[in-house]
């Protein structure tokens, strides 16, 4: 019989093309606009909110408190100064005076001062005469000055004052130079005045003013008026041991008069100083 061949019928060849490679997208800027924003759902969880309660609690609950400590902190005393707490290291300086700033300084020259002390009471025994020969020259003496306080009390008060004979004023003002004390003194009794009341105060009510006027009495007023250089030996015992008393002097006319005279206390930092600016003798 016949064969039949089959002659594979040729397949046309499909040639492949290469895949193009994806472009890179670019990236796009993104929009925040309030739709969007409006539009996002925001999602927390318990723990999260309890957290941020927690976290908003704390924070008033410490502004609170600063708050209330600073108020406390308001009412505290003022923390004291340096002068306070050296205050007994070292004891003030008058001005015009060279009192040495160191306690132990100042405890070695109580001997120096002793000894100028008495010198001044040399100084007072040989000026009584010129003194005693003053007051029969003149019968008036009229003048002002200025009383200070530092340390503990710290105060200035001008003064105006007029003796003579047996009687002498002193007139104390305010800052303001209104009339606000006055001291009579006639013979050997002493007066105080309120001059704006125009009442009569008691001695102590006076010493409120100037604590050391129970002490001092109608001579040294008289004496220190008078520029009298032995005033300091009218001045109370128990007042010279309680103080260290300094003078200062002024010449007029080859004759010395009393111009300054300081009261220093040392324990407490205390001082006062009565100073004439002006004497007219008449």
């Amino acid at each position: 019989h016949e064969e039949i061949h089959q002659v594979p019928i040729p397949q046309p060849v499909v040639e492949s093309k290469p895949t193009p490679e994806p472009e890179p997208k670019k990236e796009e800027p993104v929009e925040i606009s309030e739709d969007k924003v409006m539009g996002t759902k925001f999602t927390m969880s318990i723990q999260t909110i309890v957290a941020l309660v927690c976290i908003i609690s704390a924070g008033v609950g410490g502004y609170y408190m600063l708050l209330a400590e600073i108020e406390e902190a308001k009412q505290l005393p003022e923390p004291p100064s340096i002068e306070s707490i050296f205050g007994d290291e070292y004891p003030s300086k008058p001005d015009g005076h060279n009192w040495p700033r160191s306690y132990e300084q100042y405890k070695t020259q109580v001997g120096g001062l002793q000894k100028d002390m008495d010198e001044v009471y040399d100084y007072i025994d040989e000026f009584e005469e010129k003194i005693e020969e003053l007051e029969k020259n003149f019968n008036r003496v009229i003048g002002n000055g200025v009383l200070q306080g530092k340390g503990k009390s710290n105060f200035s008060s001008p003064f105006i004052f007029e003796s003579s004979g047996n009687n002498s004023n002193i007139v104390f003002k305010d800052f303001l130079g209104r009339r606000q004390y006055m001291i009579e003194v006639n013979n050997d009794s002493i007066r105080y005045l309120n001059v704006r009341k125009k009442v009569e105060i008691s001695q102590e009510e006076f010493n409120r003013f100037f604590p050391l006027s129970n002490q001092l009495n109608s001579n040294f007023y008289k004496s220190i008026l008078w520029g009298d250089t032995e005033a300091l030996s009218k001045v109370d015992i128990q007042l010279r041991n309680s103080y260290v008393i300094t003078t200062k002097l002024i010449s007029i006319d080859g004759s010395n008069y009393l111009n300054e005279i300081v009261f220093l206390l040392n324990n407490d930092k205390q001082n006062y100083t009565l100073k004439f600016n002006r004497r007219n003798f008449e």
